[in-house]
């Protein structure tokens, strides 16, 4: 009886531990398959972790390239606008102003050397009112003639039809664009205009010489040195225009009729400080006006005039010449 109890303690025994290690196994099992499951989804995302810094890396190589060409680009468009900057040099207000008075004397100096000749073949008793009225005379009507052919257009180098429509161009363009759109907008055309009416402006040039040239009394090559220097000073003018075309702000040439009155505040007279009672006799050289908006400018630089009394003053002057005569009539009689 003990042996048989003793089997059947041994054989509960090794049912319990049977059974134990059946619960173990299971447990082994579901260890061993949520450790395979962990593993699978370590290598996928091994697998997206992968292909997420493969294209990250190809997404860095084409940044890299696109910043490689973004810098030869800027780098071209500094050199163009390092290039385009350099034509459109910058005027102020003095660098014209400045060019104006050294352009006026010079146009004045040239006058007074065309007109030395006809003075030597004059009396000389004739008056120095005479002789300065001749000058002034070529002067202005040189300065005229400049004005017309070349300063009071919208871009030196167009036709009169031509130069209103591009006005009107460039006005919608002043109006709707940036300030640095319009500046290079008149830039590019002042370039292609002066360059396309070259021929033209030089046969505008050779009209201006050829009309006051004959009144000379040059030898043959003095007479080719006078008019190299006048069409020097036209193409000067000419060059004036076009650096004053494409600055930020607009400018105006002006000149007066004769006839009208002096005014000090646009005007100066070549011969006085502040004349008094006189009118304009003839223009020597233009005024120069910037524009600041509609119907509103700055004188930026004086119109030089000639003057002559007017006809009250010189009605004036002559009854005081009278009286004077009169007087002196009577003292002589008494």
């Amino acid at each position: 009886m003990t042996k048989l109890h003793d089997h059947r303690e041994k054989a509960n025994s090794l049912e319990r531990e049977k059974s134990l290690l059946q619960k173990n196994a299971k447990g082994y099992c579901s260890a061993l398959m949520k450790i395979e499951k962990q593993l699978q989804a370590s290598q996928r995302a091994e697998l997206f972790a992968s292909e997420k810094a493969r294209r990250l890396s190809e997404l860095l190589d084409a940044a890299r390239e696109k910043e490689d060409i973004t810098r030869r680009e800027n780098s071209i468009l500094t050199s163009n606008i390092a290039t385009l900057q350099t034509g459109m040099q910058t005027l102020t207000d003095d660098d014209i102003r400045r060019e104006m008075t050294v352009l006026y004397h010079e146009v004045e100096q040239w006058a007074v050397r065309h007109c030395e000749t006809l003075f030597s073949n004059q009396p000389e008793n004739e008056s120095p009112r005479c002789k300065s009225e001749q000058v002034a005379e070529i002067q202005s009507e040189i300065s005229v003639l400049i004005l017309q052919n070349f300063w009071t257009g919208v871009f030196v180098g167009c036709g009169v039809q031509d130069n209103q429509y591009m006005a009107e161009i460039t006005e919608v363009i002043r109006n709707q664009c940036p300030n640095h759109v319009s500046q290079h907008w008149r830039y590019a055309m002042s370039v292609g205009a002066i360059n396309l009416g070259r021929s033209n402006l030089k046969s505008q040039c050779q009209d201006i010489t050829r009309r006051v040239r004959n009144t000379a009394n040059f030898s043959l090559a003095e007479r080719k040195h006078h008019i190299d220097q006048l069409d020097c000073l036209l193409e000067r003018c000419i060059t004036l225009k076009h650096r004053i075309e494409y600055q930020e702000d607009s400018y105006i040439f002006w000149i007066s009729v004769s006839g009208v009155p002096f005014r000090e505040e646009s005007m100066r007279d070549s011969l006085e400080d502040s004349p008094v009672n006189q009118v304009v006799e003839c223009s020597l050289w233009p005024a120069i006006r910037k524009v600041l908006g509609p119907g509103n400018w700055e004188i930026i630089q004086k119109e030089v005039v000639r003057t002559t009394p007017s006809e009250l003053s010189r009605v004036s002057i002559e009854s005081q010449i009278l009286e004077c005569e009169s007087n002196s009539s009577t003292q002589m009689s008494v």
